[in-house]
C-alpha cells in the first residue's frame, strides 16, 4: 500500500511510459503477491491430524507389511502423536508439519507441505515488485533530469553616494538560475517518501531474493531449513 500510493503521487506523475509499465505489470505482480500471501497465511501448512495413523505398506505380492510400535515415530510434544516421516514439531503452532520448513512471522504461520507453493510465489511477486518500483524511480529520475537555465540581467543600482568612502560591490551582470522542466519535479526530488520507496524497495529486494534462493534449494534437494 505505501509503494501504490507513493507511486501513484510522485512517480508515475505525467509519464505514459510508466504510467503504462504501472498499470499493466505492476499492479498485477501486486495483486498476485497479495493474493499469494493470504493464501501461505491462510492455508493448513499440513499439520498431522490427531489421532492419525500410517498408512498400510503392502508387499509386491500383496501381503501387508508389519510394522511394530516401536518403529512408528511419535511425538511427545504432541501427545504421542503418530509423525509422519520428513514431518517435524512446530512448537509456534504446537502441531507437527509434513515437510516443515519453517515457521515464518511475514506471514504469520508455519510453512509446510501445503503452503510451501503459496509461500514461494509470495517472495517471487514481491521481488518483481521491488525491481518494478526501482524502474519506475529510474525512469522518473531520466525524466526530471532535464534543466532549464534562466538568465536574468541584474539591475544596477539607482544611485550611488559620492561622498561615501566605502566602495559598493560591483555586481554580476547576469544571474543564472535553474528550474526543472516539468512542474512536478521539484516534488519528487523533496519528497521523503521517494527515498523511503527506494530504500523501501532496495531493502526487501535482498531480503526476499536471499529467501527466495534458499526455498529454490529447498525445493531441489527436497530437505527443508530443519531438516537441514
Amino acid at each position: 500500500l505505501y509503494a501504490l500510493i507513493v507511486l501513484c503521487n510522485h512517480v508515475i506523475v505525467d509519464q505514459l511510459s510508466s504510467t503504462i509499465i504501472f498499470a499493466i505489470v505492476y499492479l498485477p505482480c501486486c495483486i498476485l503477491a497479495v493474493a499469494s500471501l493470504f493464501r501461505a497465511s491462510s492455508t493448513d501448512p499440513g499439520a498431522v491430524p490427531l489421532g492419525a495413523r500410517p498408512f498400510v505398506r503392502v508387499k509386491k505380492s500383496g501381503e501387508p507389511i508389519v510394522t511394530t510400535r516401536r518403529s512408528i515415530r511419535r511425538c511427545h510434544k504432541c501427545n504421542n502423536n503418530y509423525k509422519p516421516d520428513r514431518a517435524h514439531h512446530d512448537s509456534i503452532t504446537g502441531r507437527c508439519i509434513v515437510k516443515f520448513d519453517h515457521y515464518c512471522p511475514w506471514v504469520n504461520n508455519g510453512v509446510g507441505a501445503l503452503n510451501h507453493k503459496f509461500f514461494c510465489l509470495f517472495l517471487f511477486y514481491t521481488c518483481i515488485c521491488c525491481i518494478l518500483s526501482l524502474i519506475l524511480l529510474i525512469l522518473k529520475l531520466i525524466h526530471c533530469g532535464q534543466v532549464r537555465d534562466h538568465a536574468e540581467e541584474q539591475q544596477q543600482p539607482a544611485a550611488i553616494d559620492i561622498h561615501s568612502n566605502d566602495t559598493p560591490p560591483v555586481p554580476d551582470r547576469w544571474l543564472i538560475s535553474k528550474s526543472y522542466a516539468h512542474s512536478e519535479c521539484h516534488r519528487f526530488f523533496t519528497s521523503n517518501n521517494v527515498m523511503g520507496l527506494t530504500i523501501v524497495s532496495l531493502v526487501f529486494l535482498v531480503f526476499c531474493a536471499v529467501m527466495l534462493c534458499e526455498q529454490v534449494d529447498t525445493i531441489e534437494t527436497g530437505r527443508g531449513k530443519i531438516a537441514r
